[in-house]
């Protein structure tokens, strides 16, 4: 591969970094506004239902994304690769 295809594989993984960190922080906020809804209303039926069952499970996805994204970041920076060269 020569260094102008390397460039623009760089930039695509870059790109695509980016839009996975982007979603990981909607989902993160998205998820924590519903908690944090829950907890000003208070422990009525409908504010558990949002809160707990529709904030925590996007709070976490969103959480999985970020890693996912800081996994792909160090990889595509040859971080953890096992070759020490």
């Amino acid at each position: 591969m020569n260094r102008s295809e390397q460039n623009i594989s760089d930039e695509n993984d870059s790109q695509e970094i980016d839009k996975l960190v982007r979603t990981a922080i909607l989902c993160t906020i998205t998820g924590m506004l519903f908690v944090l809804l829950f907890l000003i209303v208070g422990f009525k039926a409908w504010s558990v239902g949002i809160g707990v069952f529709l904030g925590m499970p996007v709070m976490i996805f969103g959480m999985g994304l970020y890693i996912v994204a800081v996994f792909r970041d160090l990889k595509s920076r040859k971080v953890l690769d096992s070759d020490n060269k």
